[in-house]
């Protein structure tokens, strides 16, 4: 291969140590060209220059996941991906997003806890770099960052989506009668309420915001009624032991999520 672009990745690769990211040489292939790909990656200096000295490669491998504290959200418009981000756009906050070298996108996020590489789950085109995984450093090989700035937190509703479903029989039942919307949507709503009753003191404000919005933005795909969301949120903030202050705000912050959800739906009753 070319010299130029083995000290090019190189140079980027220190650039990135300096910066506390590990990577690791890849081929232009994206398959690692070390022996035990993301499990050599490294930040030290020395460590990277042997690294690229022994197996040069033109592409940078990062880690994701807790190694360098950030997942990815690929988005591969070859199979459908951007469809679906069209869809969602609306939903998903501004982060640090890396164009791809096949047209798609990186998202990057801070990673969460039991976050893991997952293809498709979500939907087509649409794959998770967490735990174990790793993906190409695409701006060291002349793709765009279309968005600068750190990562941040992945939003809830995707975390529910990469969640395992609960069983049918832990679904919550909203009033007198069980929701009629699919188990990706009760999943969704389900975690949300969860997130408020175990929310620990200093967060528990923060989680219902989102609760809220959440709840509201599911409300025909969820099939329940704006009432029935304001008493389950409410419900999970008297599991959660707010106080009596904290209860009469929470009224306040139930009536603003549910309001701003309805303004954005997050999936429509009709395809859920």
């Amino acid at each position: 291969m070319p010299e130029f672009f083995t000290m090019t990745a190189l140079s980027s690769a220190l650039d990135l140590a300096a910066r506390g990211f590990a990577s690791f040489p890849c081929l232009p292939s994206k398959a690692p060209a070390c022996p035990h790909g993301h499990l050599d990656a490294t930040n030290d200096p020395a460590a990277v220059r042997e690294l690229w000295r022994r197996w040069p490669g033109p592409l940078i491998g990062l880690p994701t996941g807790g190694f360098n504290g950030f997942d990815v959200l690929d988005i591969d418009p070859r199979h459908g991906g951007d469809v679906w981000h069209a869809a969602h756009l609306d939903h998903l906050p501004l982060t640090r997003t890396h164009e791809t070298r096949s047209g798609g996108l990186h998202l990057l996020f801070r990673h969460a806890p039991g976050v893991r590489n997952s293809a498709g789950k979500i939907a087509p085109g649409i794959d998770v770099r967490g735990e174990g995984g790793f993906v190409i450093y695409w701006p060291a090989a002349g793709c765009r960052v279309l968005a600068d700035g750190p990562p941040v937190s992945w939003p809830e509703w995707l975390l529910a989506l990469l969640s395992p479903p609960p069983p049918v029989s832990s679904l919550p039942a909203m009033g007198h009668r069980r929701m009629s919307g699919n188990i990706r949507t009760l999943r969704l709503v389900e975690r949300a309420l969860f997130r408020v009753r175990t929310a620990p003191p200093g967060q528990r404000h923060i989680n219902l915001r989102a609760a809220a919005c959440t709840l509201g933005g599911l409300l025909d795909a969820a099939g329940i009624s704006e009432a029935e969301a304001e008493r389950e949120l409410f419900a999970a903030v008297l599991a959660a032991g707010g106080n009596d202050v904290a209860e009469r705000n929470a009224r306040a912050t139930i009536a603003w999520g549910l309001r701003k959800g309805r303004e954005k739906p997050l999936l429509r009753g009709d395809h859920a």
